[in-house]
């Protein structure tokens, strides 16, 4: 062990939502525990799928089913309430919809779960420190674990956890012109998506939640032209029955605060509704299913 290395009752790989979301949990038991929490970000709680920022990328579950608490499920609905009647996201009265059922915009969920862990935080004898960095080499060393950042740094602890949960999106790179004025751009980033011409086709491969944000990313970027969404395609399954009082959610109603209302831009480019196993987000499979049949048939390839 040299003089540089750092000991630890608990190692948690990765900051992100479940790595947070363990710390609270560990610091919530009796008795008091060093925990360090490795992850390369500045802040805690957010990772990957909650760093979003614009208002239109939410969760793809209402907030009476998005709870961190495991032992209360309206831990985020009754946050959502306090935060809403503090003035936070003041588009949500545009919803005429019980808080429970808002589809809060992931990066306010990431702030959601920061706050958790700073008041478990403030009401426990462990401690929990953020360590900024990159794990590159985990050795087993007897009945610890040896951890190597990128920085040179070495952590010890009695326990490792791995919640590394997504990595960062891979970007294509296009390399070399093909005469087809294509790019490939980060869905997220709305400011790389105004650089489309706005009544250019667009190709999107895949169909699950980060096509969802791509399409609402290109909606607020002020994109118009067609979409299509590929992607590998199974024997058809019968739509689910589409539930009741969801008449007109396929209007255009400019920004799509909810993923209901981006369903129908993608509608027409999914064969059949997609498989059991290649459905859109549980939040706009059902609606994609109800819209389906108003779609052309020459449109349905």
């Amino acid at each position: 062990m040299t003089e540089s290395t750092r000991n630890a009752d608990v190692l948690i790989i990765g900051g992100g939502l479940s790595g947070t979301m363990l710390a609270v949990q560990l610091l919530r038991l009796p008795g008091a525990r060093r925990i360090l929490v490795i992850e390369p970000r500045a802040e805690l709680g957010r990772g990957e799928a909650y760093s979003a920022v614009e208002l239109g990328h939410t969760l793809n579950g209402n907030a009476a089913r998005m709870s961190v608490d495991p032992d209360n499920a309206d831990d985020l609905t009754q946050w959502l309430t306090d935060y809403i009647d503090a003035g936070g996201w003041p588009e949500s009265a545009q919803q005429s919809v019980p808080i429970s059922e808002l589809f809060p915009p992931r990066g306010i969920f990431g702030l959601y779960a920061q706050q958790r862990l700073a008041e478990a935080k403030a009401r426990s004898a462990s401690s929990v420190e953020h360590v900024r960095g990159e794990v590159v080499d985990l050795q087993l060393d007897g009945a610890s674990t040896l951890l190597t950042l990128d920085n040179g740094q070495s952590l010890r602890g009695a326990l490792a956890v791995l919640a590394t949960g997504m990595f960062p999106a891979a970007r294509t790179a296009q390399t070399e012109p093909n005469g087809l004025n294509a790019a490939a751009v980060d869905p997220w980033d709305v400011a790389a998506m105004t650089r489309i011409d706005p009544h250019a086709p667009v190709l999107i491969i895949g169909s699950g939640l980060t096509m969802v944000d791509a399409v609402v990313s290109l909606e607020q970027a002020g994109h118009r032209g067609p979409i299509e969404v590929f992607f590998a395609a199974r024997p058809a399954a019968p739509c689910a029955p589409a539930t009741a009082g969801l008449g007109g959610f396929s209007r255009r109603r400019p920004p799509p605060a909810q993923p209901p209302a981006i369903a129908a831009r993608s509608a027409p480019a999914m064969p059949q509704c997609a498989s059991a196993g290649h459905r859109l987000a549980s939040a706009v499979g059902h609606r994609a299913c109800a819209h389906w049949p108003v779609v052309e048939p020459g449109q349905r390839a």
